[in-house]
């Protein structure tokens, strides 16, 4: 029971960094704030920036075939936007299991009538210790961070572009840090709700 307790407390630190991460990901009205925000709009005036945003999500999804064609991208720009539907499919994929797990692990605790307050506490203080130190490591250092991930994730120079590259002017690195930002800070959020949740559970224990 102890092992099952614990694996379901790292479960539930983890799902927290799937939920801010998607919610911001697939966030279509992020994108739109943020082509205001770098003036993306202006470069591409002939193209509704919104629309466009939306079916590159829709490709990253799998929902569609291609990328759209209304900003053209060379080769190398097309290999990765490819290697980055790859890297979703496995996020997708690692979402829905860690999910499934969290539900399975969750209704047994409950047929079994486990505390469930000390669970949310533990998972919710290290989710929230991990966002926070995650959230300063990327606002402090970005660039490292940012080069850390590709080196990671992507072949070696396959996600190296030029300034004049369509891919580089579309999603420009500040877009990144404000997504890394906000990915983290909701993050914070729902581990500071998990950690509320054991605490209010375990009151409300007390007083019966």
């Amino acid at each position: 029971m102890k092992i099952i307790k614990i694996g379901l407390v790292i479960l539930l630190a983890i799902l927290p960094f799937f939920l801010s991460s998607y919610m911001t990901i697939f966030s279509r009205t992020f994108y739109i704030s943020e082509f205001e925000k770098y003036r993306i709009n202006e470069k591409y005036p002939d193209t509704d920036m919104g629309s466009y945003s939306t079916e590159v999500l829709c490709y990253l999804r799998g929902k569609n075939k291609f990328m759209p064609y209304e900003i053209p991208l060379n080769s190398k720009e097309l290999s990765h936007m490819h290697d980055v539907k790859t890297l979703f499919s496995s996020y997708f994929l690692s979402f829905r299991a860690i999910l499934a797990l969290t539900i399975i692990i969750t209704s047994y605790l409950l047929y079994k009538k486990a505390d469930f307050s000390k669970i949310l506490v533990y998972a919710g203080i290290s989710s929230l210790i991990s966002s926070v130190i995650l959230l300063l490591f990327f606002s402090i250092s970005f660039n490292m961070s940012f080069t850390l991930f590709h080196k990671l994730f992507f072949e070696e120079n396959s996600w190296v572009f030029h300034p004049e590259d369509s891919i580089v002017n579309i999603y420009p690195s500040g877009l990144f840090f404000d997504a890394a930002v906000r990915i983290f800070f909701l993050y914070a959020v729902f581990s500071f709700l998990l950690l509320a949740a054991g605490i209010l559970i375990k009151k409300l224990k007390a007083k019966n």
